[in-house]
């Protein structure tokens, strides 16, 4: 069967009269119309995936879903200059989901030290296990959004999550 994305993106691709519709039956004709294109792609579907052979890749009709298996949490380090400012979300994020974290706050003076090391030569950067660096602060907050399982279960719920940490960071 379809997942209501496919079925979503379907609908919106059939061609309607330009949502003109003079009557609840017209409403009524297009959605069993829509309803049999959905069947029709169903069952094209299911003959598609009999008459591909294995391993071929070049069409995944039903990609698998993504099965995370956290092994071992990994060791965060949240880098920032000693105050309130754009980290405030990261920390934030830390807090709701319990995760605990290094929260590395450099004075001014520091800085300097610290420049040339950081990515893009500028805070906040989240660093994983000693290794991985990543700069600019809502990068970091949606990365983080996703590993905690805060970022929605569909893209509707991404975008809301998208919206609201995109106000969150224009009101810093």
């Amino acid at each position: 069967s379809l997942s209501p994305f496919h079925s979503v993106s379907l609908i919106i691709s059939l061609p309607l009269p330009l949502f003109r519709f003079q009557s609840a039956r017209t409403i009524s004709n297009v959605t069993q119309r829509l309803s049999h294109e959905i069947f029709s792609l169903d069952s094209q579907t299911e003959f598609l995936r009999n008459k591909i052979p294995p391993g071929i890749g070049l069409l995944d009709i039903n990609p698998p879903k993504r099965k995370t298996q956290i092994l071992m949490a990994p060791n965060y380090t949240l880098y920032y200059f000693n105050g309130r400012g754009r980290a405030e979300i990261c920390r934030l994020l830390f807090a709701a989901a319990n995760v605990k974290y290094q929260d590395k706050r450099l004075e001014f003076f520091e800085w300097d030290l610290y420049r040339n090391e950081m990515p893009g030569m500028c805070l906040p950067v989240l660093e994983m296990d000693g290794a991985n660096r990543m700069p600019e602060t809502m990068s970091i907050a949606r990365y983080l959004a996703r590993e905690f399982g805060y970022h929605g279960r569909n893209s509707f719920d991404m975008f809301k999550c998208d919206y609201i940490s995109d106000c969150f960071y224009e009101i810093m």
